[in-house]
């Protein structure tokens, strides 16, 4: 089967035309070339061009993604020769591209893969970033989403789960309907549960499987089904962790496509190609993984049902390989120093695994596109509905050190009425102030949502928020994209305001010393959150315009991680100060912030 590479808008698309002869693809090819560059023939094709597959970096991918703080080492695992040298690995993000120093570069002969140790630059952006790894041999590989640098590992964290996406449609192949080849309902409902994702900002999102509807489709008739979630799945702002379920992995003999074929279609996307053929030193045939998040443990597994017979001998009938659970047992004691211990799969289809005895404290799962399981107790064994199907619903679940509590779903609504986020002007870089209003109809805070505003930028601007806390502002070509902190009240709204003016703003909050007022203008009491990145001495004081001491809320020894603290509007001896603008001042680690805030009466 021939195979070209075509270069598209700065990206490795693959063309896999299994109905074309090698010359007409060659010809195709001969007329791409303009320039001495690869770009997209005029002419439109009969097919949708293949997505990225997994050619050298194994991990992290953008299913299996890593959270590394700026500064620190991460790991590259890559697929090359033993004789490959010359390593080098790069960070990007829009037109930004951070390289890597790379430390150590490990040929594991008994894995058949390279281990290489590269660190972050302390001056990155926080930021989802894509990842490219180059080497001699004309090695040049890129994944997208892959990681995630971050300024700590906070304490207290939210993640959101969502489960049974079944995109592009959920309409089957076999049955005959009309709609099927242009069906995309089930894209909409996982699109509009992205934006919610992007807007509450959690450290990262647990894809518990059935991400595609028939995952064997991916080349027949071009249908491009894995091709179609990786796109969607990279308008996530942050990192995701994927798994697979039954549709995703699974065969019907009722359409053409043979025997193993979505298993294979998931290692070419989203899996490991080796698994096909695993070295001597990793002998699993399935992609089970693990990651540490803070005093968390995270631990996701590939569960399925085998409904074409796939390798039978190997998979048999169960949810898990005997393989599996030792491997899931032998990781859960390694990591048995962790605060918590959280499973993840798509279904415990064998009534395989014992959370009590094994120790974890939560498991997460879907498949069965309802609700189930208590909230409280211990083990957690939580079952979540379905984001296909018009219901997009998630789950946000909260860490507080080593008390876990997951809420009720909750759904993006059918036109994303829920949680609606609507800005002054166009968030297109065109301005250099604008305003977003955020209108959530959750029964639950979310503390630490983003808005990216995105400015026009222009010498000498700087940017000063209200409502909010400026966490960063990042110039990429022509545009300076402000990362904005907003501490969303429950059932309620909130406007943010960015305005950039030239000359000195209101001192900005250092990513050490993050910092947020909620309400503010207030009446009777207002929130003072903020965070940090290292333990040590606080000192939070309220100031008139004066300069005058009005009063001291906090004088502390304070960990690492959210603290809040409340202003109810009165002085030292507990008397109600007049309504006026008032300076709330915050020291720590050597650094000192001083915001603003009005009360009303």
């Amino acid at each position: 089967m021939f195979k070209s590479m075509l270069r598209i808008a700065g990206n490795r698309v693959p063309f896999t035309p299994p109905s074309f002869t090698a010359s007409t693809a060659l010809l195709m090819l001969a007329g791409a070339l303009v320039s001495g560059a690869l770009v997209a023939p005029a002419f439109a094709l009969p097919y949708t061009p293949i997505g990225d597959t997994l050619t050298v970096i194994m991990r992290p991918i953008q299913s299996v993604p890593t959270i590394v703080v700026r500064g620190d080492t991460f790991d590259i695992d890559c697929a090359a020769s033993s004789s490959t040298t010359d390593w080098a690995a790069s960070l990007s993000y829009r037109a930004l591209s951070y390289p890597l120093t790379v430390v150590s570069s490990t040929y594991v002969s008994s894995l058949l893969r390279w281990k290489l140790r590269v660190i972050v630059p302390v001056e990155v952006p926080l930021e989802l970033y894509d990842l490219t790894v180059t080497a001699s041999g004309g090695i040049s590989d890129w994944t997208e989403n892959a990681v995630s640098v971050v300024d700590a590992f906070p304490t207290s964290f939210y993640f959101i789960q969502a489960t049974d996406m079944h995109t592009p449609t959920h309409l089957f192949s076999s049955d005959g309907d009309p709609n099927f080849d242009t069906d995309t309902s089930e894209t909409v409902d996982f699109r509009e549960v992205i934006k919610d994702v992007n807007l509450i900002n959690p450290s990262f999102l647990l894809a518990t499987g059935d991400l595609v509807n028939e995952g064997e489709l991916e080349d027949y008739n071009y249908y491009r089904v894995y091709t179609r979630f990786q796109r969607l799945a990279a308008e996530l702002e942050v990192p995701v962790y994927m798994i697979t379920g039954n549709h995703d992995v699974g065969g019907w003999d009722a359409t053409p496509p043979p025997d193993c074929t979505a298993r294979r279609d998931w290692w070419r996307f989203f899996g490991w190609p080796y698994l096909a053929s695993p070295p001597p030193g990793d002998p699993a045939r399935t992609q089970d993984y693990s990651f540490d998040f803070g005093s968390c443990h995270f631990i996701g597994m590939e569960a399925y049902i085998n409904y074409d017979d796939c390798m039978y001998s190997i998979y048999g009938d169960d949810s898990f390989r005997s393989e599996q659970l030792t491997w899931l047992s032998n990781d859960l004691a390694a990591a048995s120093a962790s605060a918590l211990q959280i499973l993840f799969y798509h279904y415990d289809f064998s009534s395989q695994i014992d959370l009590a005895s094994l120790g974890v404290d939560l498991c997460l799962y879907g498949h069965g596109h309802v609700d189930k399981g208590s909230l409280t107790g211990w083990p957690l064994n939580i079952e979540t509905r379905a984001t296909c199907d018009g219901s997009r619903a998630y789950r946000i679940v909260r860490v507080d050190g080593s008390t876990i509590t997951p809420s009720a779903t909750v759904s993006a609504g059918s036109s994303g009425q829920y949680l609606r986020i609507t800005f002054g002007v166009p968030n297109d870089g065109t301005d250099t102030s604008n305003s977003a209003t955020i209108v959530n109809g959750f029964a639950q805070t979310l503390e630490h949502a983003m808005v990216r505003f995105y400015m026009q930028a222009q010498p000498g601007i700087v940017y000063n928020v209200t409502n909010g806390t400026l966490l960063q502002a990042v110039q990429t070509d022509s545009v300076v994209v402000c990362y904005v902190d907003v501490d969303v009240p429950s059932a309620g709204s909130i406007t943010v305001y960015v305005d950039g003016v030239v000359g000195v703003a209101e001192t900005p909050s250092p990513s050490l010393l993050a910092t947020s007022v909620f309400p503010n203008p207030f009446e009777a009491a207002t929130s003072i959150k903020f965070s940090l990145a290292e333990s040590g001495p606080v000192t939070l004081s309220v100031f008139d315009l004066q300069g005058r001491l009005v009063k001291r809320i906090l004088t502390a020894d304070l960990s690492t991680g959210t603290h809040r603290y409340d202003w109810d509007g009165t002085d030292a001896d507990s008397r109600p100060v007049a309504p006026g603008l008032y300076l709330y001042q915050l020291s720590a680690a050597g650094q000192t912030v001083t915001r603003k805030a009005l009360l009303l009466k």
